[in-house]
């Protein structure tokens, strides 16, 4: 049950912060794509963790900063949207998530060394 609960309050913070996150990307960073690829949160949802994924991979530390910089402000807009739903808002960890900035590096190498090299 606990963890059927869990996966819930994680997609709906997905949903709602997904939303915020858009926002604040398009005003203050036009150009670059900024989603959240997933929210994990401790089992006594003390705690979230939000995964953004930042397109072009190069502006993540501008936006993680700025994250950083306007946690309160960002945390009181969030407890906005989340405080009908949730008793206590979380503290929020942002993470960039660079698995597909990962993936096209090793995309990039493989058609780089042409020919399989493990014969």
């Amino acid at each position: 049950m606990k963890a059927n609960r869990i996966a819930r309050v994680e997609s709906f913070l997905q949903e709602e912060f997904g939303n915020l996150i858009q926002k604040i990307g398009k005003n203050t960073f036009p150009g670059v794509l900024i989603s959240v690829t997933a929210v994990k949160i401790t089992p006594d949802l003390s705690i979230a963790r939000i995964y953004l994924s930042v397109f072009p991979f190069e502006k993540h530390k501008e936006v993680k900063l700025y994250l950083d910089e306007n946690y309160v402000a960002i945390k009181q807009e969030a407890a906005k949207l989340v405080g009908k739903h949730l008793r206590i808002m979380p503290e929020l960890h942002f993470l960039i998530d660079d698995a597909f900035e990962k993936e096209a590096e090793i995309d990039k190498l493989l058609k780089e060394g042409g020919e399989n090299p493990i014969k």
